[in-house]
């Protein structure tokens, strides 16, 4: 019998949030289809959701764009049960700050990473495997940050050393102080790069899994994670294989990629010096996927690329059960009119199992409502 505790979402309050005055939604269901034409707020009511459960937005926002027009302040509150916990999670946003919330008691980012996990898969991420590695990236680094405090906080500690390198670069400073930047930079970028290949590691067999379902079990997918020192091509030979079969003999331990990392930024210290460019660093690591032994980014069909995308979606919401032992919350934006038939009913198939879902929706033409057990549908006015 499955163990694992349910995440449910019973509430969700907005007050002044992006096109919302005052809007009280209840959420009795397995699955809650939002219906409406664009612009009617839909993806709003997922953006504030996913801010309260993985603590961030999908789309990427200004402070300011999350309050309503010639308003001071935004509000948004969620009332969560974790198995037997509940928990009530709120958030106050200006144009300068976001501040959080616990059952009325003030909480850090870090303190509330991972506790009410979740998956978002908008049309953007369509894209997510046939863009440049930078979507990738972040993608696995939102995904660590839910996972673990620990890969939370290395990737903030680079964003700061980063931004602090970068600035430095900018001004034209000297070799010498460069190369003093660098020993903490090079710490931390060791440090995440490890974090995040081992994390893909992880996240790579369940990807495999499910593109193998969508194939009917005929095309393989594979992967290759480069370091930013790598050649970024098929024919590098120093590519780091994440499918069981290395590409290269290199040992992805902690203490390889500290003294590979550190020997780099000693080498590259004039190049980025020159050029006002930091070159080396996890902030370059390049991800990339293969078909049967075939590069998807350039090679893929349309097809192909979205069964890749829904499965790498679908992998983190897997990963996620077997690492926290409890099953998040999973948010559709508008992507069932991109996918075709078949890859519809798969997803349909799969919304039945014990997972609260969220899906947006124009038209209830895009899918076939009577495939999904214990649904509503919430329609919201523009």
């Amino acid at each position: 019998m499955d163990q694992t505790p349910d995440t449910k979402l019973s509430s969700l309050t907005l007050r002044e949030f992006r096109n919302y005055t005052s809007k009280t939604f209840e959420f009795s269901t397995n699955t809650s289809v939002l219906t409406g034409k664009n612009g009617a707020g839909k993806t709003n009511v997922l953006e504030a959701i996913y801010l309260l459960s993985a603590l961030s937005s999908f789309r990427h926002p200004k402070l300011s764009e999350l309050v309503r027009f010639q308003q001071q302040q935004a509000y948004i509150e969620a009332c969560f049960e974790l198995g037997e916990r509940h928990l009530t999670i709120a958030l106050n946003a200006d144009s300068e700050s976001k501040k959080y919330t616990l059952n009325t008691k003030k909480k850090s980012v870090a303190h509330l990473k991972g506790l009410v996990p979740a998956v978002v898969f908008s049309p953007s991420d369509l894209a997510l495997v046939q863009n440049a590695s930078k979507l990738k990236r972040d993608t696995l680094d939102v995904l660590g940050g839910q996972l673990s405090h620990s890969y939370y906080q290395v990737k903030r500690d680079f964003e700061k050393i980063l931004t602090y390198k970068k600035s430095l670069l900018k001004q034209g400073c000297t070799q010498s102080y460069l190369q003093a930047t660098n020993e903490t930079f090079g710490l931390c970028s060791a440090h995440l790069s490890y974090q995040r290949y081992r994390l893909f590691q992880s996240l790579l067999p369940y990807i495999a899994k499910f593109y193998n379902s969508f194939s009917s079990g005929e095309e393989i997918c594979s992967a290759c994670y480069a370091y930013s020192w790598q050649p970024d091509s098929l024919a590098s030979p120093m590519s780091i294989g994440v499918d069981n079969s290395p590409c290269s003999s290199f040992e992805p331990t902690i203490d390889n990629l500290l003294k590979v990392t550190y020997q780099q930024l000693e080498t590259h210290t004039h190049t980025e010096c020159l050029s006002g460019r930091s070159v080396i660093g996890a902030h370059h690591d390049t991800i990339m996927l293969f078909i049967d032994n075939i590069p998807v980014q350039q090679f893929a069909s349309q097809g192909q690329a979205r069964s890749l995308a829904l499965s790498w979606k679908l992998a983190e919401l897997e990963l996620i059960e077997a690492v926290k032992h409890v099953k998040p919350l999973l948010l559709l934006d508008d992507v069932m009119s991109e996918l075709d038939s078949s890859r519809v009913e798969f997803l349909c198939t799969y919304l039945n199992k014990p997972y609260q879902s969220f899906i947006t929706t124009t038209s209830v033409n895009d899918f076939d409502f009577s495939q999904l057990s214990n649904c509503q549908e919430i329609h919201i006015e523009k």
